[in-house]
């Protein structure tokens, strides 16, 4: 979302007023990178009635995240394969 805001800032096709509006909500914004996932991460989140359609791609990403700690703690037990 950070990124789409960034590009409405710069292009010159989009109004004054909404790339100036772009450019003050880019503060409010945190960028992804800046984020370490945990496991207390995805406990945190909430779904309200209106994020529900979020709730399986954040549920794919949780297991992802879990199969990739559990391969890691694998290789360190067996070795790489």
């Amino acid at each position: 979302m950070k990124i789409t805001l960034q590009s409405i800032c710069m292009n010159q096709f989009v109004k004054k007023d909404t790339r100036k509006r772009s450019f003050m909500e880019l503060d409010y914004l945190h960028e992804t990178r800046d984020l370490s996932l945990t496991k207390q991460i995805f406990s945190r989140i909430y779904f309200g009635r209106h994020e529900m359609h979020y709730k399986r791609m954040i549920h794919l990403v949780r297991m992802l995240f879990e199969l990739k700690s559990v391969s890691y703690k694998m290789e360190l037990v067996y070795g790489k394969t």
